[in-house]
């Protein structure tokens, strides 16, 4: 199988529906305790907070081995350094 088609199957097959749903909610919450204030910066909180999950999770599951995480992620190692100095993640394993 092709690398770009299990991408477009793995995308495509439902396993993020949860994840969506979860999402609208947290947004609906976000937005319920605004109470008609105005907010700013949404994005970046939001793209940030899944940004640093999803980083330690890879990290986690590849026992932080830098090179596997980048892989993982698509991104190189020196671009997941600077994104776990940015997100104070430890570069070992916490016990």
């Amino acid at each position: 199988m092709k690398k770009e088609t299990i991408k477009k199957d793995f995308s495509c097959d439902g396993r993020f529906d949860k994840m969506d749903g979860v999402m609208k909610q947290t947004l609906d919450r976000y937005f319920s305790t605004l109470r008609g204030h105005q907010t700013s910066g949404l994005h970046r909180l939001v793209s940030d907070r899944i940004e640093k999950l999803l980083l330690e999770y890879v990290l986690n599951k590849t026992d932080y081995h830098q090179k596997q995480t980048a892989k993982i992620l698509g991104i190189s190692r020196t671009t997941l350094r600077k994104k776990m100095a940015r997100y104070k993640i430890n570069n070992k394993k916490q016990a």
